[in-house]
């Protein structure tokens, strides 16, 4: 039996690693793969920028470190996980160096009631030479 490693966690760390693994078994060629998995959710389980695939392909077993998911498939659905898991990494990747900061409201928020004050300001000098 293989004896893999458990990674260890960091306390109070929001991006702590599991236990997890996943095992890509290609049926075509019998070959496989052993990643550790870096986030699971109801939907689907990451290896970041290298796998993600939906839950419901996966057969689950539990390990002495953590569970272990088993993604039997052909060639095909292995390559098509991979560029999905690319391009999920890429649009994180271009969310962060996209990303603006907020423009600051309370200048605009300041001028227009400036600008509202100076009219209302000018009907009155109006209403007052008017009578």
């Amino acid at each position: 039996m293989m004896n893999i490693p458990a990674r260890k966690k960091k306390k109070n760390d929001p991006y702590q690693y599991t236990n997890d693994i996943l095992i890509v078994f290609n049926s075509e060629n019998k070959t496989s793969e052993i990643h550790y998995v870096d986030h699971v959710d109801n939907e689907k389980v990451n290896v970041d920028g290298r796998f993600s695939i939906p839950i419901t392909d996966l057969e689950v077993t539990t390990g002495e470190h953590g569970r272990n998911f088993f993604y039997r498939a052909p060639t095909k659905s292995i390559t098509a996980t991979e560029n999905i898991a690319k391009l999920e990494k890429t649009v994180v990747l271009e969310k962060i160096a996209n990303f603006k900061p907020q423009e600051d409201n309370a200048k605009k928020d300041l001028t227009k009631v400036a600008l509202f004050g100076l009219v209302f300001f000018a009907f009155v000098i109006v209403a007052i030479i008017a009578n």
